[in-house]
């Protein structure tokens, strides 16, 4: 397994949840979170490689794992994300891609498509002894999670919605919504312009980004805030912008470009908006002819 970096692996946990639809006949939603064959659909659902190895094991299908999307969801955590408790008794994370439920801000969400919150709430019913994490009842709004709580977003906070314009007029953080490129990140930076609403606190924030190569083939990613193209380490971490007070918040750079290029098509200038991605490919409406959906097909009728 890639994502938890062992090849010796003889499979992957089930769904322990819910009643016959879906326990024991789902991939586990703790480990697995948006991929396709979990119990429910959640935000933009990805077909991972477990789900090809599995029809592929059952000798009824020809697979072809070049089709195969990135299961970010615990990517390269190691068999500690398998058997860690997600969260400790004050509610803190120990594993990448859950959240803290006492975090009152908005944070990002594990493949920064959109932002959102953090919640548990007190429960009515026993909850479990190897649920209750926090020894104070509380549960996550997902009844297949194991009681792990992650971030969860709506159409109004997804960075790509073309729905819900920004306000151009008080865009204090230089974003970009609405793109098919933009994407959240996290930081307490502001504008100078609005230095008065300045108080130190992380928030989230939309903002394209650019993948590009030097001479020597390192990757490096840019982070587009206002009119400033911000440089990020090669490791990820806080970076300053010009003109803002406060810092951004990069990720790991050659990491993020791979992903988006296979789940995001970012070589392809994301489908031209137009297409969906799927493992690097543009699938594109039936009147477009091009690898980035950018040209339309023309038909002389005789």
């Amino acid at each position: 397994s890639d994502v938890y970096k062992r090849q010796d692996m003889e499979g992957v946990e089930l769904e322990n949840q819910g009643v016959s639809g879906s326990k024991g006949s789902h991939w586990e939603r703790r480990l697995f979170l948006n991929e396709l064959m979990t119990a429910s659909i959640t935000h933009r659902s990805i077909f991972s490689g477990a789900t090809l190895a599995l029809l592929d094991s059952t000798g009824w299908y020809k697979i072809d794992y070049s089709v195969a999307q990135v299961l970010q969801f615990g990517l390269g955590q190691t068999c500690k994300f398998l058997y860690t408790p997600c969260i400790d008794k004050q509610g803190k994370p120990l594993l990448d891609g859950f959240c803290h439920y006492r975090k009152r801000t908005y944070s990002c969400t594990y493949d920064r498509h959109g932002s959102g919150s953090c919640d548990m709430v007190p429960s009515p019913e026993v909850v479990p002894l190897h649920f209750d994490y926090t020894e104070k009842k509380l549960v996550s709004h997902d009844q297949f999670s194991d009681n792990c709580p992650y971030i969860v977003t709506y159409d109004s906070n997804l960075c790509s919605n073309t729905s819900f314009p920004l306000d151009t007029s008080r865009n204090s953080f230089g974003e970009m919504r609405g793109t098919p490129g933009s994407r959240c990140f996290e930081g307490d930076y502001i504008s100078k312009n609005f230095s008065e609403s300045f108080r130190d606190w992380d928030h989230t924030g939309c903002h394209e980004f650019d993948c590009s190569k030097d001479e020597a083939g390192r990757q490096f990613l840019y982070i587009l805030v206002g009119k400033n193209k911000v440089a990020c380490p090669p490791e990820g971490g806080r970076v300053s912008i010009p003109g803002y007070l406060g810092t951004i918040q990069c990720p790991a750079g050659a990491l993020f470009c791979a992903i988006e290029r296979i789940n995001g098509c970012s070589g392809l200038n994301f489908c031209s908006g137009l297409g969906k991605c799927w493992a690097g490919r543009c699938i594109c409406p039936k009147n477009i002819n091009s690898r980035d959906c950018s040209k339309t097909v023309s038909y002389t009728h005789l």
